[in-house]
């Protein structure tokens, strides 16, 4: 039996290893978010790649029920990336610089308790050569489009918390000011 023939069936009968598939990984662990009505939180990620170059199209968060906007940053132009053979990007959540897979932002009129289960789904496209190569054609070097890579995700409306009240300026104000006219009457004397 020649090498082709044993070649062809070993990959018909599946003992040709297989590429691994992209893996992502959400932060918090398990993609569970908690957060008060009116608050925004997010996702961060690492994001595992063993095949050709990654690169990120778009983002969703799919659910039965829904309880906010789900607005992604990880297709935005400053979070770009082409995730190589063997690589690992991560990013975590900040809303300040849009970082992380996207933000949550839970309506202000939520009950606390209700739960939000999900898929967070990236689509990708791969390629041969990294989209920053100089050499890089995408007639030429497209592997595929359209790809799904997802994980379970969720948000829990959780109870806002209590403010702790300040003290009022004018109330600190009134206050140094009577001690002021208590000092004074006592003679502003040590010791009275």
């Amino acid at each position: 039996m020649t090498l082709g023939k044993l070649l062809i069936i070993g990959v018909i009968c599946g003992a040709w290893p297989a590429a691994a598939l992209p893996v992502l990984a959400l932060d918090p662990i398990g993609g569970a978010l908690i957060g008060a009505p009116g608050d925004t939180r997010g996702w961060g990620f690492q994001l595992t790649n063993d095949v050709g170059y990654l690169v990120i199209t778009s983002a969703n968060y799919t659910a039965a029920a829904t309880v906010g906007i789900f607005d992604p940053f990880i297709i935005l132009p400053q979070n770009f990336a082409a995730v190589g053979p063997g690589e690992t990007w991560s990013q975590t959540f900040n809303p300040s610089v849009q970082a992380g897979v996207a933000a949550y932002h839970i309506n202000d009129f939520e009950i606390p308790g209700t739960v939000s289960s999900g898929v967070i789904e990236l689509t990708y496209d791969l390629f041969a050569v990294s989209p920053f190569d100089a050499a890089f054609d995408p007639s030429r070097d497209t592997i595929s489009v359209g790809n799904i890579l997802s994980t379970d995700a969720s948000v829990t409306v959780g109870s806002p918390t209590a403010p702790v009240p300040e003290p009022r300026t004018a109330v600190l104000f009134l206050v140094a000011i009577a001690l002021g006219v208590a000092h004074r009457a006592g003679g502003g004397r040590a010791g009275c």
